[in-house]
């Protein structure tokens, strides 16, 4: 748009591109007040004149502001107002260059409204995130104090069993009682140290003694130790252990730990006279171990998931999930201590699943060629 005026501010000539800007025609528009493209809130701080002043005394005045059209919209408009003078070097009038810039403008205030609602967005998640971490430390200092909590009054209770079952003439019917209570004591124990483990692994405490370890005799214990539950259900455990190099640095106790879940687990949802399959082999400086049931099977989608603290293997919907959740966060929390993974397989609902353990073996007992 480039138009003129006159030294009283009227218009006196006006361009088409003037017209497509701002909308009035040449002959609408000559003769009248160039104030009638001016905001409200220009012409109330006196933005013509202060413009007017600028141009006389530099020669020239730059701007950008909102303009009005005349259907009463406005235009976002980059100018520039210079002096016309005359052969005696007085000043004529003004000759003014807008350039719409209105999407540059709608764009530009788009763009900063997205960073700011980003800006909001990012302050929420970090206020969201701090009050999660807060919730996280709090939850699992709470279970810290009930794990502590639950497990002192257990030891004078088992106390008072052990003394009891060694007094003579102890009734039969007395007996099986306090050996079912030393079994419940036992099975709330365990929970118990999961919830204390579970704890641990949250803050990176997971205690680990490392020592020369036989794997092959881990197994043997954890095998022995399951030997009662498969007994009651009638189901065998089929041992294939393969693998001639076993000798790793690691944590018996735990090792044994991981391994008795994974074998209860397979015990526990396998159906009766079923077949529990254990096997070992070596790999590429490593030695595997295979849990194998021919229970329900899981769901592709679950596999990962099984390995979340709190979370029950529900795997056969007719047989009811018994436990707190941890048995498998704490046996992949141990294997990784270890420097190895833990992995479950399953081709889906009825077809059984397995688990392999892979632990690194030390250096100088690794397979050879």
């Amino acid at each position: 748009a480039i138009f003129a005026t006159g030294e009283d501010g009227r218009v006196t000539y006006w361009n088409s591109g003037a017209e497509r800007v701002l909308g009035w025609s040449e002959a609408e528009i000559v003769g009248q007040s160039i104030d009638v493209i001016f905001t409200p809130e220009d012409l109330a701080t006196n933005a013509p004149a202060r413009e007017i002043v600028t141009a006389r005394t530099e020669g020239r005045a730059a701007d950008e502001r909102w303009h009005l059209r005349k259907d009463g919209s406005r235009v976002w408009a980059s100018g520039s107002l210079m002096v016309m003078r005359d052969q005696r070097g007085e000043v004529a009038g003004y000759v003014k260059i807008l350039r719409d810039q209105t999407a540059a403008r709608e764009a530009h205030d788009a763009l900063e409204s997205s960073r700011q609602d980003l800006l909001e967005a990012l302050e929420e998640n970090k206020i969201a995130r701090a009050e999660v971490e807060a919730a996280s430390h709090a939850k699992d200092k709470f279970l810290a104090v009930l794990s502590h909590e639950l497990r002192t009054p257990l030891t004078p209770i088992l106390m008072a069993v052990g003394a009891l079952e060694h007094l003579p003439d102890t009734p039969p019917l007395v007996s099986e009682a306090l050996q079912m209570i030393r079994r419940n004591i036992g099975l709330e124990a365990r929970f118990i140290d999961d919830l204390l483990d579970v704890t641990k692994i949250t803050r990176g405490q997971l205690e680990i003694v490392r020592e020369e370890t036989d794997l092959h005799e881990v197994l043997d214990h954890a095998a022995a130790i399951v030997r009662s539950d498969l007994d009651e259900r009638g189901q065998k455990l089929d041992l294939q252990l393969e693998a001639r190099n076993v000798v790793l640095t690691g944590d018996r106790h735990r090792l044994q730990q991981v391994f008795w879940n994974l074998l209860k687990n397979a015990s526990k949802f396998s159906p009766d006279q079923a077949t529990i399959h254990l096997s070992s082999l070596n790999e590429d400086h490593s030695v595997a171990v295979r849990v194998r049931d021919s229970g329900f099977g899981i769901e592709p989608a679950e596999l990962d998931r099984i390995f979340d603290p709190f979370t029950q293997e529900n795997r056969d919907p007719g047989r009811k999930a018994g436990g707190l959740g941890l048995g498998l966060a704490i046996a992949k929390a141990t294997i990784d201590a270890h420097g190895g993974t833990l992995r479950a397989e399953s081709d889906g609902p009825g077809h059984g699943s397995s688990f392999i353990v892979t632990l690194p073996l030390n250096p100088e007992d690794s397979p050879r060629d």
